[in-house]
C-alpha cells in the first residue's frame, strides 16, 4: 500500500513539473497585420485578398472603426469571416477620428 502511494505521488510530481517546464517556453512571435475595413462593398474582398498574401509567421487583424457608419454590416462580414478563420482576429476600435 505504501508503495503504491509512493509510485501516485512520484507519478503526480512528474506530472507538475512537466507543466510547469511547459509554461516556460515562449510563444512563436509573429507579425500582425492590420486591415482596416471601411467599405462593406469591398470589405469580403480585401480580406481574402490579404489572406492570400500572408506569409505562414504572419496573422490577421481586422479593425473596424465604431463610428463607421457601415459598422454594423462590417461587424457581421468580420464576424462570418472570423468563424471561417479562427486565426483571423476581429478589432473595434472605439476612438473617434478627427
Amino acid at each position: 500500500m505504501i508503495l503504491l502511494k509512493a509510485f501516485c505521488f512520484g507519478l503526480w510530481l512528474a506530472m507538475i513539473l512537466a507543466l510547469i517546464r511547459a509554461d516556460w517556453y515562449e510563444q512563436a512571435p509573429f507579425n500582425q497585420v492590420y486591415l482596416y475595413l471601411n467599405n462593406p462593398e469591398t470589405a469580403e474582398g480585401q480580406v481574402y485578398k490579404t489572406l492570400g498574401h500572408l506569409l505562414p509567421d504572419e496573422r490577421l487583424s481586422l479593425e473596424i472603426s465604431a463610428y463607421n457608419p457601415y459598422y454594423s454590416e462590417l461587424l457581421f462580414i468580420a464576424s462570418r469571416i472570423g468563424r471561417r478563420y479562427p486565426a483571423v482576429m476581429v478589432q473595434i476600435n472605439r476612438i473617434a477620428a478627427r
